[in-house]
């Protein structure tokens, strides 16, 4: 079977399905709801700043406090809105992709095609591509809906070179975290432990990075650089606006190309090195 047969295959699979509609879905109602959200919270705040200091409720501090709500503009909205891109449609993406990150070698689904002649390249090259990329797109999409939405309801401009900077970032650690779903669901065959193994990573490892002080170029610092993007010079997460430098995101993108590849290698090693055992009641891997 060439890539392109593969390719239609997974994709046939991928679109009829609600898996295709649902990452797309998860990512991109972030970003329309997000700025209405924050619009309506500022409405909320706005009310509850002026009941609080006619009546003498609230001191100067909690008034300052809560008036930071009141003062988003289009670009705080953003660096805001990239939390729900990175961590709530994450989840909801990686519980939607079990069935191809684990859920075919756990069903025992997988045999028969490889039995038929089905390699383990054209097996997982396919997901590889198509997965990561939905997730690529959708999140770089994502961010100019949301940056439309953005400047829509809230007063201030986004610099375009800085919105591109962000949605690539955005993209890319979408795809990168999809790709390490895939390979830990199809190396161990439990797409479960894969969900929750990625996502202890995508919490645990930054801050592990951070503690070594090599936090700057590894595919989960795109998060912050993607925050930053829209800060400008405000420091943020031990980054300051001198880390957006082209150079470091440069770097930062080599790394995670790197870094995908060899997972994808990985995959593929472990996937090639297993052979179906006949001995039993049923085939196994």
């Amino acid at each position: 079977m060439k890539l392109s047969g593969a390719l239609k295959k997974e994709f046939m699979f991928f679109s009829r399905t609600f898996r295709m509609f649902g990452v797309i879905f998860a990512i991109l109602i972030f970003a329309i709801a997000d700025p209405l959200l924050f619009k309506g919270l500022g409405g909320m705040m706005n009310m509850v700043v002026e009941m609080g200091s006619e009546g003498g409720v609230f001191s100067e501090s909690d008034i300052s406090a809560l008036s930071m709500f009141t003062n988003i503009d289009a670009s705080g909205m953003m660096s805001m809105s990239i939390g729900d891109f990175t961590n709530t449609a994450v989840l909801i993406v990686l519980l939607i992709l079990m069935s191809p990150s684990g859920g075919e070698q756990k069903k025992r689904s997988v045999i028969i095609p490889q039995c038929a002649g089905l390699t383990p390249q054209m097996y997982i090259a396919p997901k590889f591509i198509l997965y990561p990329l939905t997730g690529f797109l959708s999140g770089f999409l994502g961010m100019f809906i949301c940056a439309g939405m953005s400047l829509l309801l809230f007063d201030g401009t986004i610099d375009f070179a800085m919105l591109a900077l962000g949605a690539v970032s955005v993209g890319l650690y979408i795809s990168f975290v999809i790709i390490l779903q895939l390979t830990l669901g199809i190396c161990t065959g439990r797409p479960g432990v894969s969900v929750i193994s990625v996502l202890a990573a995508v919490n645990l490892i930054p801050s592990l990075l951070t503690s070594f002080r090599v936090d700057k170029f590894n595919p989960f610092a795109r998060p912050s650089i993607a925050m930053n993007a829209f800060l400008g010079e405000t420091s943020l997460m031990g980054m300051t606006g001198a880390e957006l430098d082209p150079l470091n995101v440069g770097v930062s993108l080599i790394v995670t190309v790197i870094l995908s590849l060899i997972l994808y290698f990985t995959t593929l090693f472990v996937l090639t090195a297993r052979q179906i055992q006949n001995e039993g009641n049923e085939a196994v891997l």
